[in-house]
């Protein structure tokens, strides 16, 4: 797709690059995000996340997952 823009083939609508801030995997390193690079604390509360990638919290979905249904 890329050789294909620079090539002048497609139009894109959004730059390459773009769609990794709405990735859902993101979210937990919002505030860490905001922190670094403004320097300041978060106006908004960040959307609760769990990362499954972190045992601790995988462990604490898998045992409340019933409550949710």
């Amino acid at each position: 797709m890329i050789n294909a823009w620079r090539a002048g083939n497609v139009a894109l609508v959004n730059a390459p690059g773009t769609g990794i801030a709405d990735d859902k995997a993101i979210y937990p390193y919002v505030p860490d995000v905001i922190r670094y690079f403004l320097g300041e604390a978060p106006i908004l509360e960040n959307v609760p996340t769990w990362r499954m990638t972190v045992p601790d919290e995988r462990a604490w979905c898998s045992t409340t997952s019933t409550a949710w249904s």
